[in-house]
């Protein structure tokens, strides 16, 4: 038996091209059926957790401190798009403290008269998992973390986290 015979059947018993249709419609329902599933079967496998971050910009001029805290709490923002469940929370102006040297030769921690910092409070519900992501970022006690709403964008150092169930 040929595998194809002299009227264009597979093994004599399927056309050929009647067989790439259905395998080609077949195709599409299942990626359909994968783009409709999958979000639903990854929050099943992998579900959400709610995190508080605290993060400090450090050496602000008062003026952009003040502008931020006048606009206030407000979405979190990744690229050009809004940040689902993730939000600036409080907003709080603290003095900038640096290392002065004294008169007799000591370091102390004394207030910068022309600069303060800011502490941001953010809350998200991010999924579970070995790296916790608010939408493209990384969030790590000690690493970087840009802090941008639709009025304002800071470069901010995670100073502290806590991870709760949803």
């Amino acid at each position: 038996m040929k595998l194809i015979d002299d009227r264009g059947k597979l093994f004599g018993k399927f056309n050929l091209v009647d067989l790439l249709l259905l395998l080609t419609v077949l195709a599409v329902i299942g990626g359909v059926v994968f783009a409709v599933l999958a979000p639903v079967i990854r929050e099943r496998t992998n579900p959400s957790v709610t995190i508080t971050m605290t993060a400090r910009v450090r050496y602000v001029i008062p003026q952009a401190a003040q502008n931020a805290v006048i606009h206030g709490p407000g979405q979190l923002i990744a690229g050009n798009d809004y940040v689902r469940d993730a939000r600036v929370t409080r907003i709080e102006i603290v003095p900038h403290l640096d290392t002065i040297r004294t008169a007799d030769g000591r370091f102390e921690l004394a207030e910068d008269p022309w600069r303060v910092d800011l502490l941001f409070t953010i809350e998200a519900k991010v999924r579970r998992g070995p790296i916790l992501r608010i939408g493209t970022q990384e969030v790590r006690v000690g690493r970087g973390h840009f802090v941008k709403t639709t009025m304002y964008e800071f470069n901010a150092n995670v100073e502290s986290l806590r991870v709760s169930a949803s």
